[in-house]
């Protein structure tokens, strides 16, 4: 059987007489590609730890089994980065929109509460809805579940109770409002405010 003879020169690479010099290995790449085939073939399970292992293999030659290695590993840890983001993405938005929806609650019962103060006002001012400025004041003594001051604004058939929402600006899609319709009964002296 052939083996390498190598000749020894001081201080230098030795020499191999009679046969090619034998070919270095880069067992970390080859490592890392082998993983990160494996990764392919359990859904990326195993491409983190073959994208490890081919990227340290890239620091040494000959580099051809840990770039493929790299690539491959690459595509299945992105493939699992992916799916993990997309379930924290949606159990993130699941969470705001529970938040959402109990700001809205929140609002709703203070936007009662002024309807309940602006009662008292008709009752105590025989019959009369608040003017705007009169109503505002009342409305403004209750905040939304934002922190924001709710407003009154009359119409023809009674009256708004508005939240500006979470973006805390007016005329805008999550806005919070509630109307409320007025009759006046003035033969049994009732005031009626109705939704």
């Amino acid at each position: 059987m052939s083996q390498h003879i190598p000749y020894s020169r001081r201080n230098q690479e030795p020499l191999y007489i009679g046969f090619d010099k034998p070919r270095r290995v880069n067992a970390l790449g080859i490592a890392g590609f082998v993983l990160s085939i494996l990764g392919v073939l359990t859904f990326g399970l195993l491409s983190p730890i073959g994208l490890l292992f081919s990227l340290l293999g890239m620091v040494r030659s000959p580099r051809g089994f840990a770039a493929t290695g790299t690539l491959l590993g690459l595509l299945g840890t992105s493939f699992w980065a992916l799916l993990i983001y997309a379930v924290v993405h949606a159990d993130h938005s699941r969470v705001m929109q529970a938040e959402l929806t109990r700001g809205r609650q929140a609002t709703v019962q203070q936007i009662d509460e002024v309807n309940k103060q602006i009662n008292e006002f008709i009752m105590q001012n025989g019959g009369e809805l608040p003017d705007e400025i009169e109503g505002n004041r009342l409305a403004v003594q209750n905040q939304d579940a934002w922190g924001q001051e709710l407003q009154y604004q009359p119409t023809k058939q009674g009256f708004i109770i508005l939240s500006a929402g979470p973006d805390k600006k007016f005329q805008t899609r999550d806005d919070v409002s509630k109307g409320f319709t007025y009759e006046v009964k003035k033969s049994d002296r009732q005031y009626l405010i109705e939704l």
